[in-house]
């Protein structure tokens, strides 16, 4: 060893021990909110994790994803420190701590039972792994040995990593499994109805593992784990924990993966959802510097097979239900040609907000070749769509490119995935909470990328002649703006006249006729009685842009005097609207 290369050691170390041990653990001995101020302070001097900052950012930039380069490493660097610092954060702070610098959103699974949860290496984790344990989880982190040619001449980056990975170990409270060789101890696991933890986001320099794509680009990722989630009937949650820069709080996002998804389903969701926090902070990602390692090597990635859609067989002419039929014909064919005017429904990502059993998604996945539709809705009627598209068009399989999601009322959907071209909701949002109207429209807005569309459609409005919503039931236009609840109740419960085939939807069998007369009254009275105008101020309150509107009349017989006298004729008579709305 010459003394030009012990100098050179001394240097890396050196500044190993900076960057690891002395800088990060500032956290151990100073005030949260003082440290963090320190270290943002700290985040502007270029030359602190320079190698990686550096790597990271060229790489970013390589791809589009650095716009002022200066700000960019600043966050970089930033995001480095506090991950390292949390280290010694955990270490030093007690349960007390987290609850009061983690704002968290979701809730994990209930524990004792076996599930897989699955991150990425974005943001700084390792409170999300101390609130997983404080919920009651046993999770066993999926990791790598502190080994290796990363580790070779650097004694302190390899002392630093396994203590790190015994404080992985302490903030989940049990033993890491370390690959390969652990993972045929992962059954084991799950047998023991505990939890196991992997990181997604991980290459595969052997052009082995599943092509999905990911910031625009074709990548390969580890199939493994999303198989075995696939196996776990549902019992499995994506999440990222994130820095807000400007208060050094942490944000913690769990986001429950669908059950009955194929295992290429759920990790297109998940990279999906990682894709999106990574436009929220690029810089928080920390394997930039490996993109390479992603999109390559290059030929393997390019020739790699992008499955095919299993063979769909289905025909129109085994339609026998009414219902089915004005959804799968009707409300699908509106929605495309509004649509298709300013967007291509094949390429485009799409949400159905409130999309019911999920016919009209079928329709246009099926009929007009729509290539991703992620439907969301507070009730679990799509859970039937299977069962319908078999006994209603001979489909065996729903086609890939439908995904559904049971949300709270009121729950955020921003953040939870990558951003969407374009937000549809069909005959929903009359039932939306009026004090809620605002806040959900808003929270669709920041879903959708800039430029994107929202197509927005009610049918019947609350003042119109059967705004009721109980048609089926009471054949007097006007009649619930006429008489008192009490009065129209006694209309609906005594009704024994049979319903239209076309107002019976799939769901009526779980509640049978008088249970079914209760549901639809109730939600008559939960009806937010928006008005078209009133809807549309409130869609420009949001941030929307009126691209095209249509409002369609309907007056079955003379509007009564009486009403005229208390409404507008416009608003008595305006049965529907539909609104094309842009984000700006």
């Amino acid at each position: 060893m010459t003394w030009r290369s012990v100098v050179q050691r001394l240097r890396r170390e050196g500044r190993d021990v900076l960057e690891l041990v002395l800088l990060p653990g500032l956290a151990a001995v100073l005030p949260w909110p003082v440290c963090f101020k320190l270290f943002k302070f700290l985040a502007h001097w270029s030359w602190l994790y320079r190698e990686v900052v550096d790597t990271d950012c060229a790489q970013a930039q390589a791809q589009g994803w650095v716009q002022d380069a200066r700000g960019w490493c600043w966050q970089r660097r930033l995001v480095q420190l506090v991950d390292h610092a949390d280290h010694y954060l955990h270490r030093t702070r007690s349960d007390a701590w987290l609850r009061r610098y983690v704002q968290v959103q979701g809730d994990w699974l209930a524990h004792g039972q076996p599930a897989l949860l699955f991150t990425f290496h974005w943001g700084a984790g390792m409170w999300g792994l101390r609130h997983a344990r404080q919920a009651g989880l046993k999770v066993h982190a999926l990791a790598a040995p502190a080994e290796g040619a990363a580790f070779a001449g650097r004694w302190v980056l390899r002392r630093y990593a396994q203590a790190r990975l015994r404080s992985v170990e302490q903030a989940l409270g049990t033993d890491l499994i370390f690959v390969p060789k652990g993972l045929r101890h992962l059954r084991g696991v799950l047998a023991k109805k505990e939890q196991v933890l992997a990181l997604l986001d991980v290459p595969q320099d052997q052009g082995q593992g599943q092509v999905c794509t990911f910031l625009g680009q074709r990548v390969l990722l580890s199939a493994a784990m999303p198989l075995l989630a696939q196996r776990q009937q549902g019992n499995s949650v994506w999440y990222v924990t994130g820095l807000d820069v400007h208060t050094g709080r942490r944000y913690l996002h769990i986001t429950p993966l669908e059950a009955g998804l194929s295992a290429q389903a759920l990790m297109e969701t998940m990279v999906q959802g990682l894709e999106r926090w990574v436009q929220e902070a690029p810089a928080a990602w920390h394997l930039w510097g490996q993109w390479p390692r992603f999109s390559g090597p290059a030929q393997a990635v390019q020739d790699a097979p992008v499955p095919e859609e299993e063979s769909l067989c289905w025909s129109a002419e085994k339609i026998t239900d009414a219902w089915f039929r004005s959804h799968f014909e009707y409300a699908a064919d509106v929605v495309y040609a509004w649509l298709s005017a300013v967007v291509d429904v094949r390429s485009a990502r799409m949400m159905q907000f409130g999309c019911g059993d999920g016919i009209t998604d079928l329709a246009l996945a099926l009929r007009y070749g729509a290539g991703h539709i992620h439907g969301v809705d507070v009730r679990r009627e799509y859970e039937k769509l299977p069962l319908i598209a078999q006994q209603q068009l001979g489909l065996e399989i729903l086609p890939k490119a439908l995904s559904f999601e049971t949300i709270r009322p009121s729950a955020p959907l921003q953040g939870q995935a990558a951003l969407y071209d374009v937000v549809m909701s069909w005959s929903t949002f009359e039932h939306v909470q009026r004090d809620q109207v605002l806040p959900i429209l808003k929270d669709l807005y920041a879903c959708l990328r800039p430029g994107g569309y929202f197509f927005l459609q009610i049918e019947p409005l609350y003042y119109s002649a059967f705004g009721a919503h109980l048609g089926r039931y009471d054949s007097v236009p006007w009649h619930h703006l006429l008489v008192t609840d009490d009065e129209l109740w006694d209309v609906v419960r005594n009704c024994e006249a049979p319903l239209h085939a076309d107002e019976v939807d799939f769901g009526f069998a779980d509640f049978g006729p008088e249970g079914y007369k209760r549901f639809v009254f109730e939600e008559y009275q939960a009806l937010n009685r928006l008005t078209a105008d009133e809807l549309v101020a409130l869609t420009a309150e949001a941030g929307f842009a009126v691209v095209r509107q249509e409002r369609r009349s309907y007056e079955p017989s003379p509007v009564p005097d009486v009403l005229l006298e208390k409404y507008g004729r416009d608003v008595l008579v305006n049965n529907e609207i539909f609104l094309l709305l842009q984000r700006k």
